[in-house]
C-alpha cells in the first residue's frame, strides 16, 4: 500500500482526499513522523467527516466570479462528544465521536445538598455510606424536627 500524493489523490475520495498532507508530518524534533497509509486513510477520512475540504475542491466548484454553490461541499457527518461522566479532559477515553444525529447526553446534576430536606440529607448519607464513601454512624435528628417525621 503506497501513500497517495497531491497530484494523484482521488480528492473526491474521503480516504485519499488529506492523507498525502498528513505524510511525514514533523514529529518531535522537527523529525517526519513515518506512518502507515492505513492511518493515514483513517485520518484523511476522518477529517473529512468532519466536514474539513480542501481549497482546491472549492476552487473547482467556483464559478469564474468565484462563487458557487455552498451546498455541494462535504457534510459534517460526525461531531466530537464529551463523555457524559467524569472530566472533561483529553484523557478521558469516555469521549468519542458520534453521528451528527446522536443527541447529547442530558448533563448529570449534582444536587445542591443546601436545598435538600434533612430527610433528603439522610437518604443521601446512607447511599455514601453503602458505597463505602463515608463511614457509618449514627445521624443526630434536626433539632428543630420532632423524631419520627
Amino acid at each position: 500500500m503506497s501513500i497517495v500524493s497531491q497530484q494523484t489523490a482521488d480528492m473526491k475520495n474521503p480516504k485519499e482526499h488529506f492523507a498525502w498532507a498528513l505524510r511525514n508530518m514533523a514529529f518531535l524534533g522537527g523529525v517526519g513522523a513515518i506512518t502507515h497509509p492505513s492511518y493515514l486513510a483513517q485520518w484523511s477520512e476522518h477529517l473529512w467527516n468532519c466536514g474539513f475540504v480542501h481549497g482546491s475542491v472549492i476552487e473547482k466548484l467556483a464559478d469564474e466570479n468565484g462563487m458557487f454553490d455552498v451546498t455541494k461541499l462535504p457534510k459534517q457527518t460526525i461531531k466530537f462528544q464529551e463523555s457524559e461522566r467524569g472530566p472533561h479532559h483529553t484523557y478521558n477515553n469516555g469521549s468519542h465521536w458520534v453521528p451528527m444525529s446522536k443527541p447529547d447526553p442530558v448533563p448529570i446534576r449534582v444536587p445542591n445538598v443546601e436545598k435538600m430536606t434533612i430527610q433528603e440529607r439522610h437518604v443521601l448519607i446512607a447511599q455514601l455510606e453503602r458505597a463505602g464513601m463515608v463511614k457509618e454512624g449514627i445521624i443526630q435528628p434536626d433539632m428543630a424536627e420532632e423524631e419520627g417525621e
